[in-house]
C-alpha cells in the first residue's frame, strides 16, 4: 500500500471518528430548553393609553356614563367605522376606536412588577376622545370645555385635532388623533367637522 493511500485512509478514519463523537454528544448531552421571551418592544402602529384600563362599553352605556347622547362622526373615510368604545378612567371620558380593520390588542408586562399595572396597547387607525367635563386640550384638566374652533396640529408622526361641539345644552370637548401613515389629514379634519 502506498503512502498516499495510507494517508487517505487515515484521514477518512479520522473523519469518521469526529462524526461519531459529534453524534454521541448530540444524543447524550441534555437538550437546551427553549424559554419564552417577553416582548419588550411594540410595533409603532400601536397606541398606549391609560384610558384602556377602563372597560369596553356599548354606545348606549357610553351615553349613560357621560349623561348625554354621544356625539359621533356622520362621515368617515371609505371602509372606516366605529370598532370599539371604552370608558376612560374615572368615566369622565369616552374613547372611540375608529378603523377600517378589527382592533388588535396587546398587553405588555409592567416595568416594575408588581408595583405597576400592565400596559395595554391597541392598534386603531384613529382614536377619538369625548368629554363633557374636561377640556381635552389640557392634559388632566378638569375645567369645563370652552368653545373653540377646530385646531389641527401636526406631530412628528401623528395628526392631533381638538374641537368642541354643542350637544343639546352641553358643550363636548373632543380630541382625535391618527398616524400620518394611516390617514390623510384632510380626511381626519372632515371627519371631525362631521361630528354631531
Amino acid at each position: 500500500m502506498t503512502n498516499k493511500m495510507k494517508w487517505f485512509i487515515g484521514l477518512l478514519a479520522l473523519g469518521i471518528v469526529v462524526l461519531a463523537a459529534g453524534a454521541v454528544l448530540l444524543l447524550f448531552l441534555p437538550a437546551k430548553t427553549q424559554t419564552k421571551t417577553t416582548v419588550t418592544t411594540v410595533p409603532s402602529s400601536f397606541y398606549d393609553d391609560p384610558g384602556f384600563r377602563g372597560k369596553q362599553v356599548s354606545l348606549e352605556e357610553a351615553g349613560k356614563l357621560i349623561g348625554s347622547k354621544l356625539p359621533l362622526p356622520t362621515w368617515m373615510p371609505e371602509g372606516y367605522a366605529v370598532q370599539e368604545i371604552y370608558a376612560g378612567v374615572g368615566n369622565n371620558t369616552i374613547i372611540i376606536l375608529i378603523s377600517d380593520s378589527p382592533i388588535v390588542k396587546f398587553d405588555q408586562e409592567p416595568p416594575d412588577k408588581p408595583k405597576d399595572y400592565p400596559i395595554h396597547w391597541v392598534e386603531s387607525k384613529m382614536l377619538m376622545y369625548i368629554s363633557f367635563t374636561q377640556d381635552l386640550r389640557i392634559v388632566g384638566g378638569t375645567v369645563k370645555p370652552t368653545p373653540t374652533g377646530l385646531q389641527c396640529i401636526e406631530g412628528t408622526d401623528c395628526y392631533f385635532v381638538y374641537w368642541t361641539v354643542q350637544v343639546g345644552n352641553k358643550t363636548a370637548s373632543l380630541f382625535s388623533t391618527a398616524r400620518m401613515d394611516d390617514v390623510v389629514k384632510e380626511d381626519l379634519i372632515k371627519m371631525a367637522e362631521s361630528v354631531q
